[in-house]
């Protein structure tokens, strides 16, 4: 490449076009390269363009020089001018260089396990770490192939061999999340053959799902970067699990519709009921729809269940856990309160045996009650109707025991004490006293119906 009939400090324009669609090129102009492999001297301006459209060089014309040494990447050469076809004096062409700035190839990412991904990803696990290394193989040319670069002045055809991968310059690679950056710490293979940026996320949250990592690589500022990108598809777990109504008190024997209710989960969560460490079976279980996009899922589960006394102070709970993330499960429970009208037993009292009671003798008659909650009030009933305390009758009532005072055979009969409380009257089953006689040894003694 070479002008001719030029003045010397004139600038002039020199086109060129290289049938390489799509490619970039850069050129270099110097005003003064001297002859053999001296490039000290000189200035030099560089453009960069697009190819198949033309060029403006601006170059400073200086004294014709018979040789011109070209510099590339390749192994150096010393190109020989043409003659002049003019008698005028030569003012020579510059030495020009060609230098092809190669768009990098597409990006590449892979896991940790080196297997590539694209498009929706996962799905992965909340709170676990997460590792991708994007990789972009760097340029290289190909020495079976080569491509004619045609002047405008029609002297000279240079060959010049494409680049088929990659890029050149060595791209930078580096990663995005949603349109900001979170890493540009790329490193080469130890060949140089590869340009890779490993990202390291310590524990995914939910905020990445459906979250877009992008892979960047760029080398020059014209081209749009190559690109590559995944969506991550999340395994979340619970937010939290409550059961409905609000922890209270329950009647034993009585039904009663517990509703456990948990979010958050994707996808949702099994939820499952558990008394006293055994798991039991919800009556019927419930999946709502999520947000749209996120996919994330309320659940509930109805248990229809009924206490009974031995339940009182048991555990019952509710637990909500993504299946697919080990150790995800969250509780809720119930410290049961049952309530149940009193059970009541009557027995005799102190050392008494029912063989023993004779006229003349005090008896003692004790009242047992269980009862949750406590008892309001405690009564005594005597053949089917109330007993009351009367001292100088010798009947005395103490709470939950009856003292009959030198008994008389008038007092035999059924007994019996009553106990009230929230939940209602409970009456212990009849003690059927039977006195003995004192001038009849033959025997009136008592007996429990």
């Amino acid at each position: 490449m070479f002008a001719r009939n030029k003045k010397a400090g004139v600038q002039h324009e020199i086109k060129t076009n290289a049938f390489v669609a799509q490619q970039l090129f850069q050129c270099v102009a110097s005003t003064a390269l001297h002859g053999g492999r001296d490039k000290g001297s000189g200035r030099r301006r560089a453009l960069t363009a697009e190819l198949e459209n033309s060029t403006v060089l601006e170059c400073l014309i200086t004294p014709a020089t018979r040789r011109c040494f070209v510099a590339d990447s390749a192994p150096r050469t010393t190109r020989a001018w043409p003659r002049p076809l003019s008698r005028e004096k030569i003012m020579s062409a510059p030495c020009l260089r060609s230098v092809f700035a190669v768009p990098p190839g597409d990006p590449v990412i892979l896991d940790e396990d080196g297997k590539q991904l694209q498009g929706l990803v996962g799905p992965f696990n909340e709170g676990d770490p997460l590792q991708l290394t994007c990789q972009v193989e760097v340029a290289f040319i190909d020495p079976r192939a080569s491509i004619k670069s045609i002047l405008y002045n029609k002297s000279l055809s240079t060959p010049i061999k494409p680049i088929q991968k990659g890029g050149k310059p060595r791209p930078a690679v580096t990663w995005w999340k949603d349109y900001a950056q979170l890493d540009e710490s790329y490193f080469f293979s130890p060949d140089g053959s590869l340009v890779k940026n490993k990202l390291e996320v310590a524990a995914i949250t939910r905020n990445d799902l459906l979250a877009t990592f992008t892979c960047q690589a760029a080398n020059n500022n014209i081209t749009i970067p190559a690109s590559v990108s995944i969506t991550l598809d999340l395994n979340l777990k619970p937010l939290d699990v409550t059961i409905q109504p609000p922890e209270r008190p329950l009647s034993a024997n009585k039904e009663v519709e517990l509703v456990c209710s948990s979010s958050g989960s994707r996808p949702p969560a099994t939820l499952t009921w558990w008394k006293g460490g055994q798991q039991i079976r919800p009556t019927r279980d419930i999946e709502e729809g999520g947000s749209a996009g996120g996919g994330l899922s309320a659940s509930s589960s109805v248990l229809l269940f009924t206490p009974t006394v031995d339940d009182n102070n048991r555990i019952l709970s509710c637990r909500a856990e993504n299946k697919a993330i080990p150790g995800s499960a969250l509780e809720e429970g119930w410290k049961l309160e049952v309530y149940y009208t009193p059970m009541v037993t009557l027995q005799l009292g102190g050392k008494l045996r029912d063989s023993e009671i004779q006229e003349g003798r005090d008896v003692y008659l004790d009242c047992k009650i269980v009862a949750n909650p406590y008892t309001t009030d405690v009564s005594w009933l005597f053949d089917g109707r109330e007993l009351p305390s009367n001292a100088s009758a010798g009947v005395i009532v103490s709470t939950q025991s009856l003292v009959l005072q030198r008994v008389q055979r008038a007092q035999r009969g059924r007994y019996a004490c009553a106990a009230t409380n929230k939940e209602g009257r409970g009456v212990s089953s009849d003690l059927y006293l039977r006195v003995k006689c004192e001038c009849d040894a033959s025997a009136l003694f008592a007996v429990s119906s």
